[in-house]
Order: structure tokens, then C-alpha cells, then sequence
């Protein structure tokens, strides 16, 4: 039966690695009945990878959702995925912002798939990648706080303790959500974590070749990369004061500050020795989504004895900002800022020293032409 691979995230989760391995071995998944179709649309801020974008709600420029265009969207969105099956047995969809962005629409998104799956006669399969609590909220706030453009630019993890409304971490409650609409069997639970990944090698690449029923081997090329790196705790503290100085509007100055940073990272301390919750901390937050952790372990994944994460463990100091080693990375970073205008200044010089080269060589050469007439 043919069948549609729907990788929904979650964020913070590998989701661009996955979405870079399924395109470039997008000849190699066609031989075996598999497609990865282009994204028929650019949205804002969402990169052409995620295929399966069209499935979350469209927002205006003023921030209400544009029902119109949603509808278009996704009645493109479904065409490209029926002109697919028409070639391919086997559609992969991605895009990490389907998990929270169908928590308030979920009726909507998953109706609407079941319905398409049952009139054109295909099943569907819901990949979904959970990481541990406290690593996927400190994970998320560190990426906002680097983006330097989403409305949560400027959070501390005590302010996410009063606001965890945020993300939605009672990963429970949204399966049963999904499930309740296309059905438990539909619903395939990948773990994120080193030492859970399944398949042939201990990386996500093998996971989820197995999530969507097929094996790595030496013929599938990976790229590894690590343009999405995380900040160490200093550099996040840089990032998030910086980030109250500039309209999150502002894209210039956005994407200059943001460059920045990573122009710095292999500059700020590679210790990294500190994280901002200690272990007895980390536990404290973790037992508040005990209980429906372990019925996922039991349920989705067969564990009786309900363990879903492997347990927390650390060898690094609780962070503060006065910790011994910020001083440091606050040179290097605005080192780092100070070194980059002052070579964009250099360059400019060079640019002005040869444009009055041109300028006079111009002057000289109308000069010549008037003498000659």
C-alpha cells in the first residue's frame, strides 16, 4: 500500500540534518520507491527543506491567520503529494513546526490527512522525535535567544519556569491528540538521544532509514555539518542582552548580530564546562512529565518498565553570570565584533582609494577627449 512518511520534529531534534540527508540522497531514495518532493513554496523564515510546510496554519502581516491562504496552500501542498504518488509508493514529508503548530489546529491538520489518505488510498505514518524535557526546553531557548528574531529573543530559563506554556512538553497529551484522529498504529515514536537510535548505527540517520522501513548503507552520502550549533552558556547571555538592544524586526541588524556569534563561536571557550541546571534541578523538572513518559514507553515503544529517557547524569558546574570564564568570552565576542567592522572598514577604504583612482582616470580621459576635439 502506498504510504506517506510524515516527519513532524520536534524542534531541536535533528530535523535539518534529516532534511539535508533525505535531499542528497534524493536519487538513491527514488531507486528504492521513495520520493522526497521540493517544496512548491517559500514561506518566511522557513527554508525550502521542509516539504511539508503547507500543513501549518498562514499568518498575515499582522499576525492573524490567513484562512485563505491556508486553504490554497494546502490544496497545492495535497497536489504535490497525489502527483507524487503517482510515480513513487513511498512520500516523505518533512517540517519540525508541525508539532506545535498543530496542537491549536490539530482537528484541522489531521482531519484533513485522514481525509486525503482515505480518498486517495494511502496510509499514513507520523514520525516523531521526542528528546528529553529539560534538554528540548534549554535546547529551544537557546535557539530563540540566537535567532535573535522570534517573540521569545530575550528569554531566561527562569522566565520559561514561569511561562512553560511556551512548548508543549507533555508529549502524552499530543500523541493521544493525533491518535485519537489516525488511530495509535499511525503514530511511530523515535527517541533522540545517543544510545537510543535504532537501525544499523547509533545516529539519526540510520533511526529514521528505519523509521520509514529502509536500512543505511555506504551507498547513502552524510553530511555532516554543524551549522545550527547550539551557544555555550556565556555566549547565550551575550546573545540574549544584545538581542534588547535591536527591533526584532530590524533583519539588518539582525543577521549581522546573528553572524556574528557564529563567526565567534570558535572563538568563545570551548570548555563549555557549565549548563544552567544542575542534575537535582534537572530532576525536579523532569518529574513533572513522568507519568506520561512512561505510558509512551509502554505504549509506543513496548518498555514495561516505562523508562523512556536514560537518566540524568552531568560532570558541569550549575552557570551563573558571574562565573570566572565570562569576563573572557566577552572579549573574545566583542574582539570578535571590533576585528569584523574593522576589517569592513579596511575594505571600504580600498573600495574608496579605487573608485578615486577610477574617478581621476575618468577626469583625465575627458580631459584628453576635449583636447582632442
Amino acid at each position: 500500500m502506498k504510504t506517506l512518511y510524515l516527519h513532524i520534529g520536534m524542534p531541536k531534534t535533528g530535523t535539518t540534518s534529516i532534511q539535508k540527508f533525505c535531499i542528497n540522497n534524493k536519487e538513491l531514495l527514488k531507486t528504492q520507491g521513495y520520493i522526497y518532493p521540493e517544496s512548491i513554496h517559500r514561506y518566511g523564515h522557513v527554508s525550502l527543506r521542509r516539504n511539508g510546510h503547507f500543513l501549518v496554519g498562514v499568518c498575515d502581516e499582522e499576525g492573524e491567520r490567513d484562512f485563505d491562504r491556508e486553504h490554497e496552500l494546502r490544496e497545492e501542498g495535497f497536489q504535490m503529494v497525489e502527483k507524487a504518488f503517482e510515480e513513487f509508493d513511498n512520500v516523505i514529508l518533512s517540517d519540525e513546526n508541525i508539532w506545535h503548530g498543530s496542537i491549536k489546529r490539530k482537528p484541522e491538520i489531521w482531519g484533513l490527512l485522514a481525509e486525503h489518505s482515505k480518498k486517495h488510498n494511502y496510509q499514513i505514518r507520523i514520525i516523531i522525535y521526542l528528546r528529553r524535557q529539560d534538554d528540548l526546553a534549554l535546547s529551544w531557548i537557546n535557539q530563540q535567544v540566537k535567532a535573535g528574531w522570534s517573540t521569545f529573543r530575550e528569554t531566561t530559563w527562569e522566565y520559561f519556569l514561569e511561562n512553560p506554556h511556551m512548548i508543549r512538553l507533555n508529549y502524552k497529551k499530543h500523541i493521544d491528540e493525533i491518535a485519537a484522529i489516525l488511530g495509535k498504529d499511525a503514530i511511530r515514536v523515535r527517541i533522540f538521544e545517543f544510545g537510543q537510535f535504532k537501525g544499523v548505527a547509533d545516529n539519526i540517520y540510520s533511526d529514521f532509514l528505519d523509521a520509514i522501513d529502509l536500512e543505511l548503507n555506504d551507498n547513502y552520502v552524510i553530511e555532516e555539518d554543524r551549522t545550527n550549533a547550539s551557544l555555550n552558556c556565556n555566549g547565550q547571555e551575550i546573545k540574549r542582552i544584545l538581542n534588547g538592544l535591536f527591533d526584532a524586526d530590524d533583519l539588518d541588524t539582525v543577521r549581522y548580530i546573528r553572524n556574528t556569534v557564529n563567526e565567534s563561536m570558535g572563538t568563545l571557550n570551548k570548555s563549555d564546562s557549565y549548563e544552567y541546571l544542575s542534575v537535582e534541578e534537572r530532576k525536579d523538572f523532569l518529574s513533572r512529565f513522568e507519568e506520561g513518559n512512561q505510558f509512551i514507553a509502554r505504549e509506543y515503544l513496548g518498555r514495561e518498565n516505562g523508562k523512556l529517557f536514560k537518566d540524568v547524569t552531568s560532570k558541569k558546574t550549575k552557570w551563573t553570570p558571574t562565573n570566572p570564564e565570562m569576563h573572557e568570552d566577552m572579549i573574545r565576542f566583542f574582539g570578535t565584533i571590533v576585528i569584523k567592522q574593522y576589517k569592513e572598514i579596511q575594505n571600504l577604504k580600498k573600495e574608496r582609494k579605487s573608485a578615486q583612482a577610477d574617478t581621476k582616470q575618468l577626469q583625465a580621459d575627458m580631459k584628453q577627449l576635449q583636447s582632442d576635439y
